[in-house]
């Protein structure tokens, strides 16, 4: 591991036109322990890359699990379920490898760091940690509380931590649709599309951020008429199989519109008033279900279908935020009222 640490910032300088003397030498970072040693040897990881530069690797050994970010903010606030903790020799290793980081210093600053350094040079006996991370992005090292039970996911884990830290993310989401997002990553339903909510929230667009929740819904579009084909037929895989199934053999696929009005109807009253609201400015009618879902099934063509009688959609910024955490608050609903009935197979 130390090699091909080394070997990566041995690369990036003689590629700048800088070799580095002795590459064949040993170099290495000072150990800090035997744990750490550990960690490196037999600890499962598992990468979630966002972007060019915004990377996340989850390191789990035994009863510790650690959240290793690159290209985050550090939260000036502490954030339930993260402890922020130094980086050690193992961990930062497997970040820089499992995460494909590439250094950010200069071929100089690289060859200082490295030059005359290596084995069988009198007095070398590694390097430290800190001259070797610094030629590196930024990382960020977090210890996961096993409290919460959110911690133990990827994707639900870096969508909680974006949500406290979102301040200077593309979009102005506000507060409010900031702890409805904390909210859903945190407390969720475990069969929610989480890389979808996450997809949306790093968008660069409020479109795309509704598209994103809308596919979440849909999802589960096919779940009442499958509810009472199982009825009269039942069935020995979940209704999500059997949806994918009819789809499959049959090209069935249920009315989104119709659809969504039946979905909907797992949403509380309040949450469904906030989004007719939030779609609409009249009052609303006495079917509010199926008049929300009219306005967030036409909202979805317009983004979807580009056509000449379809006009451009002109919404401010407080406009389109509204209806994002309208729909996520409804999406949480739907999928804690539904989701293990959809996903799971159901024994009477």
């Amino acid at each position: 591991m130390s090699q091909a640490l080394f070997g990566r910032l041995m690369a990036s300088a003689e590629q700048a036109g800088t070799p580095i003397d002795a590459p064949d030498k040993g170099r290495w970072i000072k150990k800090r322990d035997d744990a750490d040693i550990a960690v490196m040897a037999k600890a499962e990881s598992q990468s979630l890359v966002l972007g060019r530069h915004s990377r996340t690797l989850m390191v789990s050994l035994d009863e510790s699990r650690y959240y290793l970010m690159a290209g985050f903010r550090l939260s000036i606030a502490v954030v339930d379920g993260f402890e922020l903790c130094d980086l050690t020799p193992g961990l930062f290793a497997l970040a820089v490898l499992e995460l494909d980081l590439d250094p950010v210093a200069s071929a100089a600053t690289i060859r200082d760091a490295l030059e005359g350094r290596y084995n069988g040079v009198a007095g070398y006996n590694g390097h430290d940690l800190e001259e070797i991370s610094n030629l590196f992005p930024d990382i960020l090292c977090f210890r996961a509380d096993n409290n919460f039970s959110f911690t133990e996911d990827i994707v639900r884990s870096v969508g909680s931590y974006l949500a406290h830290t979102y301040e200077h993310g593309a979009l102005p989401i506000s507060k409010e649709t900031r702890n409805s997002l904390a909210r859903i990553f945190e407390t969720g339903n475990k069969h929610l599309p989480y890389a979808l909510i996450l997809q949306g929230m790093l968008s660069f667009s409020w479109q795309s951020f509704y598209l994103e929740v809308y596919r979440c819904i849909e999802n589960m579009y096919p779940l009442s008429r499958l509810k009472r084909l199982s009825s009269s037929f039942p069935t020995n895989i979940p209704l999500r199989d059997l949806a994918i199934l009819l789809e499959k053999e049959l090209a069935w696929r249920p009315r989104e519109e119709e659809a969504l009005a039946a979905i909907l109807r797992e949403c509380s009253s309040s949450t469904l008033k906030a989004l007719h609201a939030a779609m609409c400015a009249t009052s609303p009618p006495n079917d509010l279900h199926a008049a929300s879902a009219k306005l967030v099934y036409s909202t979805r063509n317009e983004l979807v279908h580009f056509r000449p009688r379809l006009p451009t959609l002109a919404k401010d910024d407080d406009t389109w935020d509204a209806q994002v955490r309208a729909l996520v608050d409804c999406l949480d609903e739907i999928y804690g009222a539904c989701g293990d009935v959809f996903h799971e197979l159901q024994v009477n």
